[in-house]
Order: C-alpha cells, then sequence, then structure tokens
C-alpha cells in the first residue's frame, strides 16, 4: 500500500479537503503533489491539520508549526504516518513558547510534542532543552512570555502564562 493510501485509510472518517497545484494558492504543489486540509471544529483555517506532498518531501501543518519528512527514508515515512495519527488522537500538539517585547510577543521555539510531555507541567520542564540557554531564559526572566499548546481538537488548546521574574 501507498503512502497516499495509507493517509486516506488513516482519515476514513474525518472530513478533509484534498487540493492541488493547480488551485490558486497551491501552485507549489507541482504536478504530483497534494494537500490534505483536515477539517476540525474550529472556523479558523490554521487550526486545521494539513498533510502535504509536493513531490519532494511530505509535510504536516498545525497552528502555525510543521514539520517535513524525507519519503525516501522508510522511518521517515513511519514516523509521518504516527505523527498523524497521534494528532488526530490529541496524543500530539503544536507548541510555541514567546517571551513579551514592547510591541507583540516573539516567538522563540516551536514545534509539535507529545501530551504526556506537556500535560501537568511547569514550562522548565516542558522546555528544559531551550532554557539550557542563558540567553533565551534571560529573555523570558526579564520580559515575561507564554507558551501556547494547539491541538487537533481546539477544545484541549490552553496557554500557560510566563511570569516575569525580578532580577535581585
Amino acid at each position: 500500500m501507498d503512502i497516499y493510501e495509507r493517509l486516506m485509510e488513516e482519515l476514513e472518517e474525518r472530513n478533509y479537503i484534498i487540493h492541488k497545484g493547480d488551485e490558486k494558492g497551491y501552485e507549489y504543489l507541482k504536478k504530483e503533489g497534494y494537500s490534505i486540509e483536515v477539517l476540525n471544529d474550529s472556523q479558523n483555517e490554521e487550526d486545521h491539520l494539513f498533510i502535504e506532498y509536493d513531490e519532494t518531501k511530505y509535510a504536516l501543518y498545525l497552528a502555525g508549526e510543521f514539520e517535513t519528512y524525507t519519503p525516501e527514508f522508510e522511518e521517515d515515512v513511519y514516523v509521518f504516518l504516527k505523527d498523524i495519527k497521534d494528532i488526530l488522537q490529541g496524543k500530539k500538539c503544536s507548541v510555541k513558547l514567546f517571551y513579551n517585547t514592547d510591541d507583540f510577543p516573539k516567538c522563540m521555539a516551536g514545534g509539535f510534542m507529545k501530551d504526556k510531555d506537556v500535560r501537568g507541567k511547569d514550562v522548565d520542564e516542558i522546555f528544559r532543552y531551550v532554557f539550557l540557554s542563558k540567553t533565551l531564559k534571560d529573555k523570558l526572566d526579564v520580559n515575561g512570555g507564554r507558551a501556547d499548546f494547539s491541538y487537533f481538537d481546539p477544545s484541549k488548546n490552553f496557554v500557560i502564562d510566563i511570569e516575569k521574574k525580578t532580577k535581585h
């Protein structure tokens, strides 16, 4: 079974739209490429899961975050299909870490994370690798910020506010 057939099997019970390269805004997909927009309860298109193939790589997009996968590597294909399943089942979410600036929050890290690695944990534990950088940690300590967690099911989304820490 090829990857496209496996995707269709995974999406069997879902509502989705298939976009092709001849559609306005999807020209980058080329002749054999496609973008599958998996619809959820949100009216915001950015909250939908996009599964794309542009003839060279696969990609997943959710809530402004993305991950790419190389089809030549069997392990990448396995991880790609597992990530889709995990996102749809709420086992994985899109994560963004922001620090405050005078004008607007600025993103300092993002990606996909497992639900079990974020639920019930504090920001220092969730972003422990980001906080290994003293510069990034200092930006949050001085400015404060927030961490956004976005799921395919928008009712599971949550935010953790990060308070400024006073320097002594």
